[in-house]
């Protein structure tokens, strides 16, 4: 591929150059500036091939330049406003005019021929290696569309070169000198980490938006602060307890917003004039920023702004306290005096060595607004208080070998149709890595945006619940396959909606900072049905808050109609697949190892819904959101179970409709594990008796595979009618011959 690509770029780069000498011999023929840039654009548009163009981007070029690989031009968008220009250019007839007037002095013997429009055939800009800051988004609209899915605009970077598009901005190493006992706050620097600290001034280099520090975690989602980058890697705002150490715990609660703290090291932040805490203040899966109004070292009482989003303070709660120049303690660390622009850096490697970036870009590093057949091919992007990329509408938008890290939000946003990412990596983002949205609910239309054979990893850095790897955020028919997903603090796919496929994705080391959370999570609704997850591997699940209620799937709060077949579920603290009272779900082929708990389900449907308008357990209201008419075409078709439901509360007050009826759980197999099944029939009205089936299960096969070796191609069970599991081919195609475990 990449010699031909190279072809294709030195054929169009002697077209680009035999246009330039063409223009400027025009040039010395006519009389006017502006005939002879006509003249540029339309020998050169006339002049590309119907198989495509290669136009030129390099840090060292000129947005005035026409884009060709001796003269490229500067930016993406000068190389989009210039692809715009082409495409508006007026063509010439085949007398040399435009609009049929010959200008004076053009060569009366030259015959130009009329314009083949410049969308006949593919377009690739190709990106010379280096970094391109952006100060403001690159917006894409209609007016830069492919011609069609097979004829894209494509960005790709020059095969072989790094290139970096951030929403960031270099810092000197040179700006940085070693604190003293005359830098502002020396008294606040801990003595184990003077001589080590630096402090630059960046307001002296003209740096004066440091963004906000504001409440964050759980439901709430919003822009980071300025953050601190080291050679590409994130770098930690100074906190306390360290990475890696056992979170400090709330003492006794006095009011809404007032605890106690345990132990002395909280009263060395009497004098701290911005901190912050993070921390799950009365439940494990929810975490919430607060900032600190006082911290009284003598009754050793911390007084909060204001009180922890939704659920309130409870004693006893994990926590971390940041934003602390007295806790810049290792390398690493960074502190931002924001009154005075100082920042203070404990380098983690030589400084000379240190690439230092400081996030700029709150909106969106690159956006797409109803733009058609686009890819961006073998970039780098990222380094942002916000999002990275966002994709509204449109069709065909397309991210291949794409490297997103350091969003400061999340790193892409997919709507529209047949729009998606493929063989890239998510790193490092506060938030989530992808939303995926498009399709419609209410007709059943797929959406078909993907996210596929990709690398996700240390997503929710900042806020660390429901904060996925991946999220399917209402919508149908979109898909998550092949992926690598891993490292998150909570869920690595959340999903809400209708037909979505979770397929072959290889899922570790997730729920890392929770409790009650699946890797796999979905909740409280009749209606998202249709939804497959079907040959994933999920193993290594366990939290490290000492819970063992961290699960497999979790399909939580009467969570109904999804099918879970063909999985791998292996060293999981908890249950494989976890349930919560929901109708028609289809649990059938699943491998179940070593792990707390095979399948587990109960009745609390039958205590928890409702008929009170706008409560979230109300599931009938919520069974007619976005439109849907449950009970007629397409969805009685698609669901009959689901259009069974009676459309009236009082009818499901009565009988079993709040039981968990017609759930299969069949032909699973496993073993090494604690315990096979488990219910709670609180209220007597029938779990496990209400099961279409319960059968042909089995418990107690001998090991099938050794965890720490490579995957056999193919995993059976010994059970009538077991579909044998594509074992090896789970997760990335680039992936799938490393032995499990690999790095």
């Amino acid at each position: 591929m990449g010699s031909s690509r190279w072809r294709s770029a030195s054929r169009c780069s002697a077209i680009g150059r035999s246009a330039t000498w063409f223009s400027a011999t025009w040039w010395s023929a006519t009389s006017g500036r502006a005939f002879s840039r006509l003249a540029c654009l339309s020998f050169l548009t006339w002049a590309l091939p119907a198989f495509g163009a290669d136009f030129y981007v390099s840090p060292r070029g000129d947005d005035r330049n026409p884009g060709t690989i001796d003269q490229p031009w500067a930016t993406l968008a000068g190389a989009r406003d210039a692809l715009r220009a082409r495409r508006t250019a007026p063509t010439l007839d085949h007398q040399g005019s435009a609009g049929g007037a010959r200008p004076p002095g053009a060569l009366s013997s030259l015959a130009v021929p009329a314009l083949t429009p410049l969308t006949a055939g593919s377009i690739t800009v190709w990106i010379r290696g280096g970094d391109y800051p952006q100060a403001g988004p690159l917006e894409l609209t209609s007016a830069d569309s492919g011609a069609s899915p097979d004829r894209p605009v494509v960005f790709s970077a020059q095969p072989g070169e790094i290139v970096r598009i951030t929403g960031a901005a270099r810092l000197d190493p040179s700006w940085f000198e070693p604190a003293d006992a005359y830098t502002p706050g020396w008294e606040r620097i801990d003595p184990a980490a003077r001589g080590h600290v630096l402090v630059a001034d960046l307001t002296a280099h003209q740096f004066t938006d440091w963004g906000v520090l504001r409440p964050r975690g759980f439901a709430l989602r919003g822009p980071a602060p300025a953050e601190l980058f080291c050679n590409g890697a994130p770098l930690t705002l100074a906190r306390w307890p360290n990475a890696g150490e056992p979170f400090a715990r709330t003492g006794a609660v006095v009011s809404a917003t007032q605890f106690h703290y345990l132990g002395g090291r909280p009263s060395r932040w009497a004098h701290e004039p911005d901190a912050w805490l993070q921390g799950f203040w009365s439940q494990d899966w929810a975490d919430f920023h607060v900032a600190v109004s006082t911290v009284d070292p003598a009754s050793h009482l911390i007084t909060l702004a204001a009180p922890p989003d939704q659920y309130g303070l409870a004693a006893d709660r994990p926590y971390i306290a940041y934003n602390l120049l007295s806790e810049l303690d290792q390398p690493g660390e960074y502190y931002l005096d924001r009154s005075n622009g100082l920042l203070y850096f404990w380098p983690p490697e030589p400084r000379a060595d240190a690439g230092l970036e400081i996030s700029i870009l709150e909106k969106p590093l690159l956006a797409t607004q109803g733009a058609r057949c686009l890819t961006f091919r073998g970039l780098t992007l990222g380094y942002t208080r916000g999002p990275v990329a966002t994709v509204s509408g449109g069709d065909h938008v397309h991210f291949e070998d794409c490297v997103f890290r350091g969003a400061g939000q999340f790193a892409v946003a997919l709507d529209g149709t047949d729009n998606g990412l493929d063989r890239c990596e998510v790193a490092d983002c506060g938030e989530e890595g992808v939303r995926i949205g498009g399709g419609d609910r209410a007709t059943l239309t797929p959406g078909h945006n993907f996210v596929t054979n990709s690398t996700l990893r240390r997503t929710g850095a900042s806020s660390w619940t429901y904060k996925p790897a991946i999220g399917f955020e209402g919508g149908c028919g979109n898909v998550a396959a092949h992926n690598l997903i891993e490292d998150l603090p909570h869920a690595a796919i959340l999903f809400t909606g209708n037909n979505h496929l979770i397929s072959a994705n290889e899922i570790r080391r997730v729920c890392l900072l929770t409790g009650d959370s699946g890797a796999i999570y979905a909740g409280r609704n009749w209606g998202f049905r249709g939804n497959r997850i079907e040959f994933n591997y999920l193993h290594d699940i366990a939290s490290t808050l000492g819970h063992a209620d961290v699960n497999g799937v979790y399909l939580d709060d009467c969570m109904s109609g999804v099918t879970v077949f063909g999985n791998v579920f292996a060293a999981i603290s908890g249950t494989a697949v976890f349930c919560g009272g929901g109708r028609d779900n289809v649990i059938t082929n699943n491998l179940i190892v070593n792990c707390g708990t095979a399948h587990y389900d109960d009745d609390r449907g039958r205590k928890q819904i409702t008929a009170k308008a706008g409560d979230p357990w109300n599931l009938l209201e919520s069974l007619r959101a976005d439109r849907v008419n449950y009970r007629s075409a397409p969805w009685r078709a698609a669901y009959p179970a689901c259009a069974a439901i009676p459309d009236s509360a009082a009818q499901i007050d009565q009988g079993h409709w709040r039981n968990p009826e017609h759930t299969v759980f069949a032909r699973n197999a496993g073993w090494g594990n604690r315990r096979w099944l488990k219910e709670e029939d609180d209220s007597h009205t029938g779990v496990f008796s209400v099961y279409a089936a319960l059968a042909d299960n089995r418990s107690d096969l001998p090991p099938l595979f050794d965890s720490a070796g490579p995957r056999p191609d193919r995993l059976t069970a010994p059970i009538p009618g077991f579909v044998p599991i594509p074992f090896a081919a789970v997760g990335p195609e680039r992936r799938r011959a490393l032995a499990v475990g690999a790095p």
